[in-house]
């Protein structure tokens, strides 16, 4: 097999995942979208909440667990060593995988980890609009909306993070024929 067949999959896979990208990132600016429409509209006065600090609180702590998840998980799951870990699980578990079988496992797995990292940056700015709702203060909606939206900029799939799993997937099918 060559390494161009490799990348005919993962050139699929990133056109396959762009349109879960493109929903999550759709319904973010949505959501923000109708709830500024609605606060400029509307400017409603602030709900005066015994809890409000509370509320403001939690909505904190649960978007600086949502960022460092982020990050973390984009560092853990999509790094070179993760991805070499992977292949070579896949391969030694299945030694007759050629090169297109083995990258369309992998993708599998990476589908997956993109699709959690999507939803939480998704959730950040679902977060925002749900705090604007219940207190109808935008400070936090648009602080969540920003740092979401960024999370998923940073994160859009491109051709770039994958260019390297190609000569991945055949460098090490390669090394497993040497050893046999």
């Amino acid at each position: 097999m060559h390494v161009h067949d490799s990348e005919q999959i993962i050139n699929r896979f990133i056109g396959e995942i762009k349109l879960f990208w493109q929903v999550i990132f759709l319904f973010s600016v949505v959501i923000f979208g109708v709830s500024f429409f609605e606060y400029m509209s509307v400017r409603p006065s602030p709900r005066l909440l015994s809890y409000f600090p509370v509320i403001d609180r939690i909505s904190f702590a649960i978007a600086i667990i949502l960022v460092i998840s982020v990050f973390y998980y984009k560092r853990k799951h999509f790094s070179l060593r993760y991805m070499r870990q992977v292949t070579e699980k896949l391969t030694a578990k299945n030694p007759q995988m050629d090169e297109i079988e083995t990258a369309r496992r992998l993708t599998q797995d990476l589908r997956s980890k993109l699709r959690i990292i999507w939803l939480m940056g998704g959730m950040l700015v679902l977060v925002g609009v749900i705090f604007y709702w219940w207190t109808l203060t935008t400070m936090n909606m648009n602080v969540y909306f920003i740092v979401g939206l960024y999370s998923l900029l940073i994160n859009y799939p491109r051709k770039d993070m994958f260019a390297d799993i190609p000569y991945l997937i055949h460098e090490i099918i390669k090394e497993q024929n040497t050893e046999r």
